[in-house]
C-alpha cells in the first residue's frame, strides 16, 4: 500500500479563542493559526484509490489580527503583572520555553511533541490561564508588544498601507 499526503500551499488564519477559554472577548480572537487543506491518498493493489480531506495546522506561522483586537480590553495594569511573570518564567523555567521555541520554529511538530510541550508550560504556568490567575494574561502583552514592533519598524521602507474601505485590511 502507498499513501500519499498532499498539503496545500495556502490556508487560512484562523482564531483559537477556544484556546483562551475566559480571555475578555476583545482580545480571544487576535491569536490565529494558519489551517491548511490536506488530501491524503491511498493507494492498494487490486483496490480503488481511497481519498480523504482534511485539515492540518501550520506551526511556524501564527497571525496576530489586530482588526480583531478590541484595545479597551487591553488592561495596562494587567500587562504590567505580565511583564513580571514573563521576568519570573524566563528566570525559572527557560528550558521549557526553549522547548516551544523550538517547536514552533522546527517545522518538525507533531501531535505528540506539541502535547508534550503543552504539558511542560502548562506543569510550569507559563499558559494564557495560568497567567490571568495571577493578575495577568499573556494575550495582551503579545498584541502590545507586536504593535510597538510593527509600529516601530515599517515607517520608511514600507508601502502604504491599503484602508479597509478600499478592499484591504490595512495591509497591502
Amino acid at each position: 500500500m502507498s499513501q500519499d499526503h498532499v498539503k496545500s500551499i495556502f490556508g487560512r488564519f484562523l482564531p483559537v479563542a477556544a484556546a483562551f477559554e475566559g480571555t475578555p472577548e476583545g482580545l480571544a480572537k487576535a491569536l490565529k493559526v494558519e489551517i491548511i487543506p490536506v488530501t491524503i491518498v491511498k493507494r492498494e493493489p487490486g483496490k480503488k484509490v481511497e481519498q480523504t480531506f482534511n485539515t492540518g495546522t501550520v506551526t511556524t506561522r501564527a497571525l496576530i489580527d489586530f482588526a480583531a483586537v478590541d484595545q479597551k480590553a487591553i488592561d495596562f495594569g494587567k500587562l504590567e503583572r505580565d511583564c513580571e511573570l514573563t521576568v519570573q518564567a524566563i528566570r525559572n523555567h527557560p528550558k521549557e520555553i526553549r522547548q516551544a521555541l523550538d517547536l514552533v520554529c522546527s517545522g518538525q511538530a507533531t501531535t505528540k511533541s506539541i502535547q508534550s510541550t503543552a504539558a511542560a508550560l502548562t506543569n510550569v504556568g507559563i499558559t494564557e490561564q495560568a497567567f490571568r490567575e495571577q493578575g495577568g494574561g499573556l494575550i495582551g502583552l503579545l498584541i502590545v508588544v507586536a504593535a510597538a514592533m510593527l509600529a516601530s519598524s515599517c515607517f520608511d521602507g514600507c508601502p502604504p498601507p491599503v484602508p479597509p474601505e478600499e478592499g484591504g485590511s490595512g495591509v497591502p
